[in-house]
């Protein structure tokens, strides 16, 4: 389990960031869950990475996110994190896609600008310890 308190840093469409802190290790910030319960209504995935933490059942209930939408991608093997959301972005499947911050700076770009060609915005979390569901 996640034991660190998490900031998001929230990407619209590649043009702004917010840092946004949760209040509790197991909550996602309130103004990411709203944010991600509008795009969900748009009947897409919100994928999370295997270096993302899941929100928890509550947090999505609180904000009228269907669990099902939300699906955390497994681990690979062969593939980065930074290849995995490329990979997201690009099925045009999802309406939002979370990341962990240790994806590189300027790969965080090429990815904010994918994201806004795709129709999708881009999450990224920064956690203090590694997660793997």
């Amino acid at each position: 389990m996640l034991h660190s308190q998490t900031s998001i840093v929230a990407v619209n469409n590649g043009s702004h960031s917010h840092p946004l802190h949760s209040k509790a290790a197991h909550d996602f910030s309130p103004s990411i869950l709203k944010r991600l319960s509008s795009l969900a209504c748009k009947r897409q995935w919100v994928l999370l990475t295997s270096q993302c933490r899941r929100p928890t059942n509550n947090d999505l209930t609180r904000h009228n996110i269907t669990s099902h939408t939300v699906v955390q991608i497994k681990p690979s093997s062969t593939l980065s994190e930074f290849e995995i959301v490329e990979k997201a972005l690009r099925s045009r499947n999802a309406c939002a896609v979370v990341a962990s911050h240790s994806i590189p700076d300027h790969q965080q770009v090429s990815l904010r600008e994918l994201a806004a060609q795709c129709g999708c915005e881009i999450f990224f979390t920064r956690d203090s310890s590694n997660y793997l569901h």
